[in-house]
């Protein structure tokens, strides 16, 4: 096998040399260690005469990288901590030219998980040690596939080191500060710190999130770069690490984004698809906060459906949290309600009509709930009959709504509008405002002193209201 890779006579697919290659690298971790010891000199022969026998073409490289990694590697498990420590070293260097295809990457970052544990010290006096290898490859090659397989290689790195270890290190905090260097010619060391962000994230999961929070505001600015390179790597880093943040975490970043979408249209755009990171998160954790951040986030997503240039992203997060709904009722008109909340009037009208005429069996779920209610207040703000239907559904849906808490906070989108509604002239508007407020009880308690002003007014129709 080694002399056919040697002499290039390695046509065809390449699927079947890395499945030779795997299983020789099982072989190896089957066998005692005598026999790593007979394979030690007849894979370094292999590379001795790869050196001295001119041009390789990519196909070699690739090959070469993966008899390093898979074949070396297992030879160095066998041979203890020093051997060991000289295939990481090896590997790192190799990784740090840019030159390995990313089925080397892929390769290196499980070598790396096994032979790290096995060196009691990565680095010796006035040597680099290999992290410092691959977080500089990270920083300075010029291919974005060279720093992302570096940045792969620090997150396997990493899983098996411990993130306190990185921060003890020094190497967290390079990282970090990395992401916000202004330099003119920095854009591919921004890029190469969120790759690594993103694979320490997608590595350690929720170990990561108290390390991670602090680095957020510096990942959002990133996400709105004027390196394109260095913003999508941004949004890809917040990705995998909101993918992996806890309920806690979650609940902490929702707040955030929110914040950062105001800034600018680029960071709005940003934030945008990183709700859909959330949003996935909070389906998949089925988590308790949904209640509280469906309500927030639905206005923002509402709102981006308006603008041209992001109107098919937000129509897929509303998509998203279609998909949410386990309601059954709600589930059967959740294509009419996306498209009525994205902007389409007919259809806001025609699944008003639909939901006030449909009996309710099931208390609403969080999502459902929050999608029938921005709906309510959507529709409530303009013209005409379909105000006093908008207005009675939210007084339908605060009875069987099944979550309290849900309704506190989606009240307070709707209460300005019902206030407005209830001290209009038209007496069936100001009727179905009032039933609405009546509804929601505890939620619309805060109005109350306000309309007892109102009792004072001269308007019949205020005190009426």
């Amino acid at each position: 096998m080694l002399n056919k890779c040697r002499t290039g006579k390695i046509g065809g697919a390449l699927d079947p040399w890395l499945h030779l290659i795997r299983q020789a690298r099982k072989v190896i971790q089957s066998e005692p260690p005598e026999i790593a010891t007979i394979l030690h000199p007849v894979v370094e022969e292999f590379f001795t005469a790869q050196q001295t026998g001119g041009r390789t073409s990519e196909r070699q490289l690739e090959l070469n990288g993966l008899v390093d990694a898979y074949l070396m590697g297992a030879i160095g498990v066998k041979l203890g901590a020093d051997k060991a420590a000289s295939v990481c070293m090896r590997l790192a260097r190799r990784m740090s030219k840019g030159a390995a295809a990313p089925s080397v990457h892929e390769a290196c970052g499980v070598v790396f998980r096994e032979l790290v544990p096995l060196v009691q010290s990565m680095e010796t006096p006035n040597t680099p040690t290999v992290l410092d290898i691959l977080v500089m490859g990270c920083f300075t090659l010029d291919t974005e596939d060279g720093r992302i397989g570096c940045s792969a290689c620090v997150g396997a790195i990493a899983a098996v080191l411990g993130i306190a270890t990185l921060k003890k290190t020094g190497v967290l905090q390079t990282i970090t500060d990395a992401v916000s260097d202004s330099a003119k010619d920095a854009a591919k060391k921004r890029h190469g710190a969120l790759a690594c962000i993103g694979n320490i994230a997608a590595f350690l999961q929720k170990l990561f999130e108290p390390y991670f929070m602090p680095m957020v505001p510096k990942l959002l600015d990133a996400c709105s770069d004027t390196n394109k390179m260095v913003a999508e790597m941004g949004v890809r880093a917040g990705k995998q690490a909101i993918a992996n943040l806890t309920d806690f975490g979650i609940k902490t970043m929702v707040p955030k984004l929110l914040t950062a979408a105001k800034v600018s249209m680029k960071a709005h755009n940003a934030c945008l698809d990183l709700l859909g990171a959330v949003l996935t998160n909070l389906k998949v954790r089925e988590s308790k906060h949904t209640s509280s951040l469906l309500p927030k986030i639905i206005p923002v997503i509402i709102e981006s459906a308006r603008d041209i240039k992001v109107a098919k992203m937000a129509q897929e997060r509303l998509e998203q949290i279609s998909d949410m709904v386990s309601h059954p009722e709600v589930k059967a008109v959740s294509g009419k309600l996306v498209a009525g909340l994205a902007g389409d009037e007919a259809k806001a009208k025609a699944v008003v009509d639909d939901l006030l005429n449909t009996a309710f069996v099931h208390k609403l779920d969080p999502a459902a709930a929050s999608l029938v209610l921005a709906l309510s207040g959507q529709v409530m703000a303009q013209r005409g009959e379909v105000r006093r239907k908008g207005a009675a559904l939210i007084a339908g849906v605060a009875k069987i709504a099944a979550d309290a808490e849900l309704m506190a906070v989606q009240a307070q989108t709707v209460l300005p509008e019902l206030r407005r509604m209830a001290v209009e002239a038209q007496p069936d508007i100001r009727r179905a405002a009032a039933d609405a407020l009546g509804a929601l009880g505890d939620a619309a308690q805060s109005e109350i002193v306000g309309f007892r002003e109102l009792l004072a007014s001269d308007s019949p129709a205020e005190r009426s209201g």
